[in-house]
């Protein structure tokens, strides 16, 4: 239900408005139309300058129950380390914004479907190599050996 809903230039109305007007008219309309249909949100940027953490808490607060899946953005300018930083560890210092686990569990969420749809590093920053074995860090360090060590587990479901 939409794109990074939380920066301004992919939507400009308010976060209630989003979640009233979009995420819960969006997920009745699809599950209308198609009750086997599994709807996907709210596909936010993890930036702690777009309140992701406020937003993905509101989000399921107010609408999770339309929800199938929690979906999410996490980028990071560092390995792949960077990115599984900002899906489970605990925040350092008392202003730095919770990890996306935190905001699932707070939110009763965790457990249930969370799918990361997009994540990554800047080829230009980083390399095409480099790029390729953090991709290959980040599957690796979820799909072998620990995968519960995240929170993240495989999903059996080809939907």
């Amino acid at each position: 239900m939409w794109n990074e809903p939380n920066l301004s230039q992919f939507w400009s109305g308010s976060r209630t408005q989003y979640i009233d007007l979009i995420l819960k008219n969006g997920a009745d309309a699809v599950h209308a139309a198609a009750p086997e249909a599994k709807v996907c949100g709210p596909e936010l940027a993890h930036l702690s300058s777009a309140s992701w953490d406020g937003w993905l808490t509101d989000c399921i607060n107010q609408a999770g129950s339309r929800l199938d899946v929690v979906t999410h953005h996490a980028y990071s300018s560092s390995g792949y380390s960077g990115v599984t930083d900002r899906l489970e560890k605990p925040p350092v210092w008392p202003w730095d914004p919770p990890s996306v686990k935190q905001v699932l569990q707070n939110t009763g969420w965790f457990g249930r479907p969370f799918w990361l749809t997009e994540t990554g590093w800047e080829s230009a920053e980083v390399g095409e190599a480099n790029q390729a074995a953090y991709h290959t860090g980040l599957l690796n360090d979820w799909f072998t050996g620990q995968p519960a060590a995240h929170g993240c587990t495989r999903s059996s479901s080809t939907s």
